[in-house]
């Protein structure tokens, strides 16, 4: 009786630990998914996702740009907020309920030799 008891306890400890979390992971995920993907900087000083509501608010998103540009900056987002429909995405169709984005810069610039910042999210 002992056995099944210590499992139940080690499962709701490791789910414990992954909602407490949960939102740290998924800060460092998009940070370093973003950087894979396009070589440029991302940080961000907050991400929560929602439990049981199908939310995601983001706190000062950041996107630098590349080398070679005077400016740091490219994308200053001081917050993102994202009410999805998650069993529409798990169908594969994206809808989104309500989205709202709190653009305080976004800088397209061209650098000396002629290249555009934005060619480094293709």
């Amino acid at each position: 009786m002992k056995k099944p008891l210590k499992a139940v306890v080690i499962f709701f400890a490791v789910i414990l630990v992954l909602l407490l979390t949960k939102n740290f992971i998924a800060e460092i995920a998009v940070e370093r998914g973003v950087e894979l993907a396009t070589g440029l900087k991302l940080r961000v000083s907050g991400l929560h996702i929602g439990v049981f509501k199908s939310r995601i608010n983001i706190n000062d998103l950041k996107l630098y740009n590349p080398r070679g540009f005077e400016d740091k900056i490219m994308v200053n987002l001081p917050n993102v907020y994202v009410d999805y429909n998650l069993p529409s995405i798990i169908k594969g169709k994206i809808h989104l309920n309500y989205v709202k984005l709190n653009l305080k810069e976004f800088m397209v610039v061209k650098n000396k030799e002629g290249q555009v910042n934005l060619d480094a999210l293709k």
